[in-house]
């Protein structure tokens, strides 16, 4: 006989990240489960009494305070103890984002985790269970479970760490660069090839990656990040119209950077300065 205090199954929202099922189990003495498990990844959590465990052919013999992690085809076997039958609180998680937060810490290989500060976890999972138990839709529980989730999987990564990589997608890193590239180098004379070559990408890839990503060419891009920081020159400094022209970049003619920048504000430097500057207020 296995006494369940609490049992909550939930509809799937999200195929990334999603808590599924999680309870509260009372073992009775010398009995127990075997069976393939089927299901994503399922963690338990002992807080009272003992029972073992088996998998892969090794049992262990666990107390409150140890946890084991069932993953999707293992076949195990756990059954509380005869004299102290142990009592568990369980989440059932699912998704993609899941699994990888899961691999980033030591319980996805080993399992089973014992004699170890785990108070964190317990606390985040018994939070989950106990919001299940009264959930609320209406007060957005569903969102406080969501968040639940996540700091579950931060507090198994923090106590059992483990080593890993995680490799950013190479056209990200690369079009970070180039932004990075334009914002540190704007006050000079740089052009779209320029920018293309300090980012190792071809000129023509820059500007559908920068059309895709940000709605506007490189090209423009350096035009309106020149306009800003010549608006916030205008506007905080006395400097003359000269000198912030060859601040953010012409350096050979002031009137082509004033033609410029009636463009794009629909007045001139003077007119803009007048307008908004530190003087004006």
């Amino acid at each position: 006989m296995i006494v369940q205090l609490l049992w909550k199954k939930f509809k799937k929202e999200n195929f990334e990240s999603n808590i599924d099922e999680c309870g509260i189990e009372l073992g009775t003495p010398n009995v127990g489960y075997t069976y393939t498990v089927t299901k994503t990844a399922v963690l338990h959590v002992i807080t009272q009494g003992t029972g073992t465990f088996t998998y892969n052919g090794q049992t262990y013999h666990l107390k409150k305070g140890d946890l084991f992690l069932l993953k999707e085809g293992m076949e195990v076997s756990y059954t509380a103890s005869k004299n102290n039958p142990w009592s568990y609180y369980w989440a059932r998680m699912s998704g993609k984002q899941v699994m990888t937060y899961l691999s980033r810490s030591s319980i996805i290989d080993k399992v089973v985790e014992q004699q170890q500060n785990i108070s964190d976890i317990s606390r985040v999972i018994q939070d989950i269970c106990h919001t299940a138990e009264n959930m609320q839709i209406e007060n957005s529980d569903d969102i406080l479970l969501s968040q639940y989730l996540f700091e579950l999987l931060y507090a198994l990564q923090k106590t059992f760490p483990k080593k890993f990589t995680y490799t950013e997608q190479e056209v990200d890193q690369k079009i970070q660069f180039a932004l990075q590239f334009m914002n540190q180098n704007y006050m000079y004379d740089i052009s779209v090839s320029a920018i293309a070559d300090a980012s190792n990408l071809s000129r023509s890839y820059l500007y559908k990656t920068f059309q895709k990503h940000f709605s506007t060419s490189p090209k423009d891009y350096l035009h309106n990040l020149r306009m800003y920081h010549a608006s916030q020159h205008l506007i905080n400094s006395n400097d003359p119209i000269y000198a912030i022209a060859e601040k953010v970049g012409y350096h050979h003619d002031p009137l082509i950077f004033s033609r410029a920048f009636k463009r794009h504000f629909n007045m001139n430097p003077s007119e803009y300065r007048s307008a908004f500057g530190i003087s004006q207020h």
